[in-house]
Parts: C-alpha cells; sequence; structure tokens
C-alpha cells in the first residue's frame, strides 16, 4: 500500500508542481520549454490510457505480480529519466514511467 501512495504523490507531483519548473527543467536539457511541457503532457496521457488496461491485466495475471513488475519498471524508468540527457530520452523514460505507474 506504501508503494501505490508513493507513486500516486509522485503522479501529482509531476502533474502539478513540475509545470513551475518548466524553465529550468529546459536550460538543462538545453531544449525548448514546449519539449519540456510535451514530456509532462505525454506521461499524464499514457496514465490515463493505460488505467483500465492495466486493471485488465491485474484481473488475467493477477494483482500482486502486476503490481511487482510495475515496481520493477516504474524504478527503472525513473532512473533512466534522471540520467537522461535529451528530449528523446527524456520522452522515452516517461512513457515507461506512465504505463507501469502502479
Amino acid at each position: 500500500m506504501i508503494i501505490i501512495v508513493l507513486a500516486q504523490l509522485q503522479m501529482a507531483i509531476n502533474i502539478s508542481a513540475l509545470p513551475v519548473s518548466l524553465g529550468p527543467i529546459s536550460e538543462d536539457l538545453g531544449a525548448p520549454a514546449t519539449a519540456a511541457a510535451t514530456a509532462l503532457l505525454v506521461y499524464s496521457l499514457f496514465v490515463a490510457a493505460f488505467v483500465m488496461p492495466g486493471a485488465k491485466i491485474g484481473k488475467l495475471v493477477g494483482e500482486r505480480r502486476v503490481l511487482q513488475v510495475s515496481v520493477v519498471a516504474h524504478g527503472l524508468a525513473m532512473g533512466l529519466m534522471a540520467t537522461s540527457t535529451d528530449v528523446p530520452g527524456e520522452l522515452v523514460a516517461e512513457d515507461i514511467v506512465s504505463e507501469a505507474a502502479p
């Protein structure tokens, strides 16, 4: 339950607090602010799109197994996101994180 709460907290921060820091993120990546905003938008859309399929997979395979796999994938993608040095790498990491969000 703690893992789910932490993942939901991280999603809330991504959607509400990160838009405030788009300027510094864009400067660090050397990309326009629209690229960082696109990453946030893609993240939000992927999370919304994969909620129902994730629930269906959980019913078929087992919720515990799906949660374990998604936590590992989420952690690896967060590491990729933290070490990403360009916009395409950031977008790929955002996609993986949003698909694996528990």
